[in-house]
């Protein structure tokens, strides 16, 4: 399976700052998913399996979820390594 990717150039940096605020953020994703779905449109298997990498859910939680609350994670993650890693190109769904 090809790796797939998010490019820093994909998001706007509105939405790298808001998306990862501290706090709680659910409302600034779900907006910005919205935005930028077109970035976001990956199959669900990679999603899922990126998912799991973190360790944070389980495979059937994130199965049961639909593709919007997966790229919502998705989107949430990659603005936070944007936010933190200010230096990377790309959030990369393979690693």
């Amino acid at each position: 399976m090809a790796c797939k990717e998010i490019l820093r150039t994909d998001l706007p940096d509105d939405c790298i700052e808001a998306c990862s605020a501290s706090g709680a953020v659910d409302d600034a994703v779900d907006y910005w998913r919205g935005r930028v779905e077109d970035k976001l449109n990956f199959p669900r298997e990679v999603m899922i399996d990126h998912l799991l990498r973190y360790g944070a859910w389980s495979h059937e939680e994130l199965s049961s979820l639909g593709t919007p609350a997966l790229q919502d994670k998705i989107l949430w993650l990659a603005c936070c390594d944007f936010s933190e890693r200010p230096e990377e190109e790309a959030y990369d769904l393979c690693s």
